[in-house]
Parts: structure tokens; sequence; C-alpha cells
């Protein structure tokens, strides 16, 4: 509507993500500079960066002379020390339950693509990557897992009558080795060679799980003395 002064126009801020405390629309009029805008939108992880027209040129007033309804939309630049958290996972021996080792705290860009690394652990598999999005309230959590590695151990009874047995164990296990019978003979122990010159076990040795990454297996000979 038009009044003595001149016309009354409407101006809407659009908070584009964000928030307002006041009221998104103001009534001005054209014979009137607005040389104050709302200054005060909030968005969580975004800092503001001021009111921009629909041409996208910013705009800091509201000059004499202009007319006809406008919007004016708010420009977020996004935070760079959103914090977020990395935590690694073991998993227990012998059980589907895991435990936290290790937690990492980082900070990035509000929701900026990353894929944070992964570690090693000696006896554990990793977990491939997660590309996730840091989120702007800064509650981001990305969990790994890391699963034991399994070995397997084959006992060669060497006694020409029992077969060879493979037992399959998870890292840092503990094999309690049989103590095989063998008429005409006295069993001495174990040896991880074929001629028994690597390592040796007694008769009753228990072995923890080998380490290391392989997992084609160990084999373990028995000894045979003849009585």
């Amino acid at each position: 509507p038009d009044d003595v002064a001149g016309k009354t126009f409407t101006i809407t801020f659009d908070p584009n993500g964000g928030s307002l405390s006041g009221s998104a629309t103001m009534q001005t009029n054209s014979s009137f500079k607005l040389d104050q805008l709302p200054g005060n939108p909030t968005r969580s992880g975004y800092s503001f960066g001021g009111w921009y027209d629909e041409a996208g040129k910013p705009v800091t007033d509201v000059a004499v002379g202009s007319t006809g309804n406008i919007t004016l939309t708010a420009k977020w630049i996004a935070n760079k020390n959103t914090p977020y958290v990395v935590e690694h996972y073991k998993r227990d021996l012998n059980s589907n339950s895991y435990t936290l080792v290790e937690r990492e705290t980082f900070v990035g860009t509000t929701d900026a693509a990353i894929a944070p690394d992964v570690n090693s652990y000696e006896g554990f598999s990793s977990p491939n990557e997660e590309t996730v999005t840091i989120t702007p309230d800064g509650s981001l959590v990305v969990r790994y897992n890391y699963d034991r590695i399994t070995y397997s151990l084959t006992l060669q009874y060497r006694d020409g009558v029992t077969q060879s047995k493979t037992i399959t164990k998870q890292y840092a296990d503990v094999i309690e080795l049989p103590v095989p019978q063998r008429e005409g003979y006295g069993f001495a122990g174990w040896s991880d060679t074929y001629d028994y010159s690597g390592n040796l076990y007694g008769p009753q040795e228990d072995i923890t799980v080998p380490t290391g990454t392989a997992t084609n297996g160990l084999s373990l000979y028995a000894i045979w003395i003849k009585s």
C-alpha cells in the first residue's frame, strides 16, 4: 500500500538452515534507509557470513527509494574447528564383544567428508576406512572394530597310526598341547621343525597362538624316544 512518505514493502529474511531469534519479516518504507539488518541468526557448526540478495550480492542496508518485496538469504561459513572422535576397539578373546583401547579427538570442517585412519595392532586385522561427514554439533563418533586373526596349528603325530590334527585358535589364545601315547616309545614333546632343530615344547607345555601376520599355520612334530 502507498502512504504519504512513500511505498511500504516487506523484507523477508531466510535463515537458510539456521534460526532467527526475532521475526523473519520486516516492513519498511521506500523513503527510509534501512541500515540495520538482523545480525543474530545462528546455525550449529557455522558462522554467520551476512545477508545476500537473490542475485547473490551481499546486502548490508536497504537504500532510500527501494521498492518491491525482497528476500535476503543468510550466508553460512562452515567452522573449521568442529570436533569429532575416532574410537578403536579390539575384539575380546573368544567373544563377540569388543573393548575400547584407544580414543582420539580431532577437529575438522563442518559437513566435510572425511575418512579417519585406521590403526594397526599386532594379531588383529584392521577394518576398512569409513567415509563419514562431520556433524555440525560435534557429536560424530567413528568406531573401528579390530578382529583377532585366526591361526591354525597342525599336530603331526608321526606314529604311523594317528592322522594329523589341526587346531584353530584366535590370536593370544592358549593351546593345551596333547600328550600322545605310542607303544614302545616315550613321548618327549613337540618341535616346530621336522628335524627337531627348531623350537621345542615339553610334553605338557602350553603355547600361546603365534604372533605375526601369517595365517597359513604352524606345524608341530611329535618327538618320540624308543623305550
